[in-house]
């Protein structure tokens, strides 16, 4: 249940877009611009930085949305379950470890960000592009862990199956929020 009394039946962040198009629409489309654009970033591990994030911020919806729509791309459960225990001990890839640090950084300590820790997104193989890359996401997925949160919204696993679903057949983010906008 939503902490605004004209948002009470808000489920999920679709909801408050559909309440507010003209603030939140372009939020989705940035959203869909940084997630979805050319990237040597595969969309599975693009979601999976949106996961991380939103366990680092403490955003339960957040993180059940980017679980759903990362396990409706096939992404590895044993990814998934070391971003939610320990990461720092998982048998990862090195260079996905990499965008996690950077993706911790960004998340946590935004401003003690140095030239040091690009550097480790590229020496573990991946372009300067990609260490930008992972700023964006990180970012724009961490605002909308405030802004979910702020608004009190909680999901369920249905909504959270239901935007996997969405965002697999439609092909993103944006997609599914004009498909809910001409209901």
């Amino acid at each position: 249940m939503s902490y605004f009394s004209y948002s009470k039946n808000y489920q999920g962040f679709v909801d408050i877009v559909l309440g507010n198009p003209e603030r939140y629409l372009p939020a989705v489309e940035f959203l869909d611009t940084v997630v979805c654009q050319q990237s040597e970033l595969s969309q599975v591990e693009r979601e999976l930085i949106g996961a991380y994030v939103s366990i680092l911020n403490g955003c339960d919806f957040c993180y059940g949305v980017h679980e759903a729509v990362a396990k409706s791309l096939n992404a590895d459960s044993n990814v998934l379950l070391a971003l939610k225990t320990n990461l720092e001990n998982a048998r990862i890839d090195p260079k996905l470890f990499s965008i996690f640090s950077l993706t911790k950084k960004v998340t946590e300590e935004p401003s003690k960000i140095v030239k040091k820790d690009i550097q480790a997104v590229i020496d573990a193989g991946w372009s300067e592009k990609t260490a930008e890359d992972v700023v964006g996401v990180a970012s724009i997925f961490a605002f909308l862990n405030r802004l979910v949160d702020g608004f009190g919204i909680k999901g369920s696993p249905d909504y959270f199956a239901a935007i996997g679903e969405g965002f697999k057949d439609l092909g993103g983010y944006e997609s599914f929020v004009r498909s809910q906008l001409k209901k």
